[in-house]
């Protein structure tokens, strides 16, 4: 069994709008449901569960059923961080030890197909446990000390902007997360459970840059701009 727990239940202050940024339309499409119809037509995903604001759980059903969406299987509410979400959602799974899940933001609605495909592969196929999609840094990196200044600067060559999704065997991602909250240890990411709570490496597969995060209003213009460059090549 591979399920998509798709996350979708951040506050959207950034938006500086009232609107949930995964509720903004694109080329007349909701964010979610072009994130969700990622997942929907992949054969390797047998199903998709939504994490959300309670306010906008109705709002999400609504446009599932609009778009006749299938494999979505709950929408249901998440909590006042990323990291609490994501557990309400793996909690929410019945599913087995070994049974894949990846973890997506919602707002990310360009993840690439066959990107998606390369971390199923490499989960099924017992290589990794862990295995999320990145790209090169392209901006030199500094580290700053708490004063402001230079402290050093890393090796360009081997960093990686880590998107998502991330993908996980289920025992193991479930049990990092009830780790992180006994611990409460804090996150950004679910790669980072991992990383800290287990000896399990990550493997990073390599992504595309069109894989953005709408965030902020210049993310919709550019959000357009890479659907207009889609449909110029199809």
């Amino acid at each position: 069994m591979t399920t998509a727990i798709i996350v979708a239940a951040g506050s959207s202050s950034r938006m500086k709008t009232n609107i949930s940024k995964q509720l903004i339309e694109l080329d007349g499409i909701p964010v979610i449901i072009r994130t969700i119809n990622v997942f929907e037509f992949l054969s390797e995903i047998d199903s998709v569960l939504i994490v959300t604001r309670k306010c906008d759980i109705e709002i999400i059903k609504k446009l599932v059923s609009e778009h006749n969406i299938k494999k979505v299987s709950a929408v249901i509410e998440g909590g006042s961080t990323r990291q609490e979400s994501v557990f309400l959602g793996l909690s929410h799974l019945n599913s087995g030890n070994d049974d894949i899940v990846l973890i997506h933001d919602g707002a990310r609605p360009f993840v690439s197909a066959s990107h998606i495909k390369e971390i199923i592969s490499e989960l099924r196929s017992g290589s990794s446990k862990a295995a999320a999609i990145g790209v090169p840094v392209k901006d030199t990196i500094k580290q700053t000390n708490e004063r402001g200044y230079i402290k050093n600067t890393p090796d360009r060559s081997k960093l990686v902007s880590i998107q998502t999704p991330q993908g996980f065997r289920y025992g193991i991602i479930m049990e990092a997360h009830k780790k992180a909250r006994e611990l409460n240890l804090s996150v950004t990411d679910d790669c980072a459970v991992i990383e800290a709570l287990t000896s399990e490496p990550v493997k990073v597969i390599t992504g595309d840059y069109n894989n953005i995060k709408i965030t902020t209003p210049e993310d919709i213009i550019l959000g357009e701009a890479i659907i207009a460059k889609i449909q110029n090549n199809t």
